[in-house]
């Protein structure tokens, strides 16, 4: 299940037959909606850490057995996000790195060149 704020992408999802939910995903009455107490674990997939902190914190209000996978380009936030149970953090920088290397090292050489 997707929760999505922007109805364009809401529509795009429909579309292609994604579950998707408009709505706010901080709001307790779109998480119930998403049936979040049935989930195993979230991604939090925004750019914002604030809002993806108020995000990790509303589930864990809403369903406290949740994993809560989120995304962050702030090193510093790491602490706040530790905070607010977001039990998986993944550093943007350092990810998109190790996919750059991994292609480096993986390039066929061309010869022709």
């Amino acid at each position: 299940v997707v929760i999505e704020l922007h109805k364009d992408m809401v529509e795009k999802g429909k579309e292609k037959g994604v579950n998707v939910i408009f709505g706010n995903a901080a709001q307790k009455s779109i998480l119930k909606k998403a049936k979040i107490k049935d989930a195993i674990a979230i991604i939090v997939a925004i750019d914002n850490e604030k809002n993806a902190a108020l995000i990790a914190h509303r589930v864990h209000e809403t369903a406290t057995n949740v994993n809560t996978v989120d995304k962050t380009v702030d090193t510093s936030a790491i602490k706040v996000q530790k905070k607010v149970h977001i039990t998986n953090i993944i550093d943007e920088h350092e990810e998109i790195a190790k996919i750059l290397v991994n292609y480096a090292v993986s390039c066929e050489v061309d010869d022709k060149r």
